[in-house]
């Protein structure tokens, strides 16, 4: 049975296409024990979540964003 080993905040847009990283649409990376990572829109991380992801974090650094 597979089971879920991290869950991070992640963009659904290629970053290269992304101006701001708040207009994104978010969701989630799923990492399983057995398998490749998942990603799905299903659950949306809060803003919270968002801005403390390594994700944001990339993509902020990258449009210049605080």
């Amino acid at each position: 049975m597979s089971a879920i080993i991290k869950k991070e905040p992640w963009h659904a847009e290629p970053a290269s296409s992304i101006g701001d990283p708040l207009k994104a649409s978010w969701g989630y990376m799923i990492f399983y024990n057995d398998k490749q990572p998942d990603f799905t829109l299903d659950e949306k991380p809060t803003l919270e979540q968002i801005k403390a992801s390594s994700a944001y974090l990339a993509l902020s650094k990258n449009s210049g964003e605080k």
